[in-house]
């Protein structure tokens, strides 16, 4: 399902600039996307820019969605103090 999301964005967003690369326009249209975090308050994905950031779509009602949770919360107690920053996108 997020491979089908990242081609489709990648196609889309590349015939809106077409000296970049698929990847590269799904990438850029990804930073500016702003999202509203679990306080209510904006959130800009551009403030990870230069940062490996680990980017999970998931969905309440996807079972192994849910189950992946658990795996995430702890790789990110581990990993951010190496800089890895982790963001979870509900559907």
């Amino acid at each position: 399902m997020v491979a089908a999301i990242a081609g489709f964005a990648g196609y889309y967003f590349s015939r809106a600039n077409p000296a970049l690369s698929p990847a590269e326009s799904a990438v850029q249209a990804l930073t500016r996307a702003t999202l509203t975090d679990l306080d209510g308050k904006a959130q800009m994905l551009s403030q990870w820019r230069g940062k490996v950031l680990v980017v999970n779509f998931w969905a309440t009602w996807c079972l192994p969605c849910r189950e992946e949770i658990p795996a995430l919360v702890k790789m990110h107690g581990r990993m951010t103090s190496n800089g890895v920053e982790f963001v979870g996108i509900a559907f």
